[in-house]
């Protein structure tokens, strides 16, 4: 969701500091927000299925936690897997985009907090 309905939402729940980037169709969509004085971010990503728009996402998200230091809480849905057996099945491309994933989510230093 993005335009005029993000910013009605964010001011419906007491968001008072957000950062919108809204989305070209499915991809390129982010939004960041702070809840009052509380320190912390929540992000809901739904990456693109394009591997190079991907990369581009995570060195923003990179960037993005370098310079704002608090604790982050990331929705997410990044069209990546982490592990084999999230996958139905497998081959050399897959094992090797999961890999630069789990890199990615590593240097990040991410917890994943699984439901």
């Amino acid at each position: 969701m993005g335009g005029m309905q993000a910013e009605h939402i964010a001011a419906m729940l007491g968001y008072d500091g957000s950062m919108r980037v809204d989305a070209k169709g499915f991809t390129s969509g982010i939004w960041i927000t702070r809840v009052r004085e509380i320190p912390w971010y929540f992000s809901a990503i739904y990456a693109s299925l394009d591997i190079t728009k991907r990369h581009e996402l995570w060195r923003t998200l990179k960037e993005f936690s370098t310079s704002h230091n608090r604790p982050w809480l990331l929705a997410r849905d990044f069209n990546d897997t982490r592990l084999q057996w999230e996958r139905n099945q497998s081959c050399p491309e897959t094992t090797r985009r999961s890999n630069w994933f789990n890199e990615w989510v590593n240097e990040m230093q991410s917890l994943e907090v699984e439901f």
